[in-house]
């Protein structure tokens, strides 16, 4: 597991520049080859950070199966970290700060956890407990700093990101997915109903209780859900010709009924699946295919064919975007 993590790291580093050559560490004139160095620390099986990490813009890409998070700067993609421990990684989400969340679960335990990392971090500053199995997504109120958990069987809310949380559950859901916050702190949360098809609810800000939302058009799947700056969005795969491939549907939300008022095709053999948690950032939006075991970029919202993709991890799964805090 160890040699094809190392593996698949090296691979993900050409998503965005090239594996090979040496790029020295930070401080250490001479020092080996960076792709030998990663090598170590995986061998390690411990995580571990450059320095170099906290002046950076940088990318966290979870791989499930792998059980690790990669970390680059961004966009330039040099690797600057691995994150370890995790038991399957999933959905990964951001604060104002630059803290960053993951999800995680130890299948069949009933309880799913978040650990939060400081921006260029190597250990969780804290560690949350989720009273729901399978946490697939997370997302941050940008108005109150509540962290949102979105797993299996309910939804989470965690008050400024610590404590206990508010739980909530919807009749109308066999699964809840994926959850993302609007400017307003309205959140919104999709999954699959029973019977199969595509639901959607939200959590109005300082509300009690989930709120369906009826969306027009047909949605096959149910994937990331995320506020894009004019929009809430929401990641389903297409149907009939060209099936598979990944959507982003912006969606105008009135009173109970959502409309769906443009969409962002991702086109790319390697990436052909809803799975996975995308996130938008700067005009890019940046997606993991687990089924295909690959990350792709493209530019958003025009979408169409990627700028860059890659075959990488054993299963990516969630990403994110941690700004680099101001000195």
């Amino acid at each position: 597991m160890i040699v094809r993590s190392t593996l698949c790291l090296c691979a993900t580093l050409a998503f965005l520049t090239s594996c090979g050559g040496s790029q020295p560490q930070i401080g250490a004139p001479g020092a080996m080859p960076q792709s030998r160095a990663i090598a170590q620390h995986a061998a390690r099986g411990k995580s571990w950070m450059l320095q170099e990490a906290r002046g950076n813009d940088l990318l966290y890409i979870s791989n499930n199966t792998g059980r690790d998070v990669a970390v680059f700067s961004y966009p330039k993609g040099k690797l600057i970290g691995t994150l370890s421990g995790f038991s399957n990684p999933a959905g990964e989400c951001v604060d104002k700060a630059g803290n960053v969340f993951i999800t995680d679960s130890a299948f069949g335990s009933g309880a799913g956890t978040v650990s939060e990392y400081a921006h260029g971090g190597s250990a969780p500053i804290a560690e949350l407990s989720v009273p729901f199995d399978y946490p697939n997504g997370c997302a941050v109120d940008p108005t109150s700093g509540d962290l949102a958990v979105s797993a299996i069987r309910g939804l989470a809310v965690f008050p400024h990101a610590s404590g206990t949380p508010t739980t909530f559950t919807d009749p109308s859901f066999q699964s809840m997915n994926y959850a993302g916050y609007d400017d307003a702190g309205n959140l919104y949360v999709d999954g699959d109903a029973y019977g199969g098809g595509f639901v959607f609810a939200e959590l109005p800000r300082n509300g009690s209780a989930l709120v369906d939302i009826s969306v027009t058009g047909s949605f096959r799947g149910s994937g990331a859900v995320q506020w894009d700056g004019h929009y809430m969005t929401v990641q389903t795969i297409s149907s009939g010709r060209g099936e598979g491939r990944a959507i982003i549907y912006q969606l105008q939300i009135t009173g109970s009924t959502a409309s769906v008022v443009g969409t962002t095709t991702l086109l790319s053999n390697k990436n052909r699946s809803n799975g996975g948690q995308f996130w938008i950032q700067g005009g890019r939006v940046i997606g993991p295919d687990k089924s295909g075991n690959s990350v792709g970029l493209w530019r958003y919202p025009s979408g169409g064919k990627g700028t860059k993709s890659v075959k990488s991890f054993e299963e990516a799964w969630g990403v994110t975007v941690s700004r680099a805090p101001h000195l």
